[in-house]
């Protein structure tokens, strides 16, 4: 999925910015993926999350808050990040404990939206964090009909 996000934003990027894989940052960090862009001085970390695994609506918490925002962005130059949620279909019904409540696909990306807006006064370094899903079943559905 790594190759597959990082292709297609380099094939898109017209020049303006370019994507690595798991590319080391000042501070020792490997992100999955990041975006650099000429004349700026640090990077745009993106942690990728397959949502088909595993992952519990508290670890996906901790890896937005501990992962990306406390190591990829802890040196201080990088501000921005972004937190790449995918959903390829392959579990079904799967739903996600985010603080008080549970939520399903539709609702995971404004109920950790609105998480990180509770905590991001504890991280005075990060000017601007985006959670994203992307639901590849929609496209499957709209390619098949």
């Amino acid at each position: 999925m790594r190759n597959l996000i990082a292709g297609e934003l380099n094939r898109r990027a017209q020049g303006r910015y370019t994507c690595a894989q798991e590319n080391e940052l000042a501070n020792a960090q490997r992100p999955d993926l990041f975006v650099q862009v000429p004349f700026v001085t640090h990077p745009v970390p993106i942690e990728l999350k397959l949502l088909d695994k595993p992952w519990s609506g508290p670890n996906l918490r901790e890896r937005l808050k501990n992962q990306l925002a406390g190591d990829y962005l802890r040196e201080g130059r990088g501000r921005t990040g972004v937190f790449l949620l995918i959903w390829t279909g392959a579990a079904t019904n799967r739903r996600w404990q985010i603080e008080n409540q549970t939520v399903g696909l539709a609702e995971l990306e404004g109920a950790l939206t609105n998480y990180w807006n509770k905590i991001s006064q504890e991280f005075e370094n990060v000017d601007a964090l985006s959670i994203l899903v992307i639901d590849l079943t929609i496209r499957l559905s709209k390619s098949n009909g």
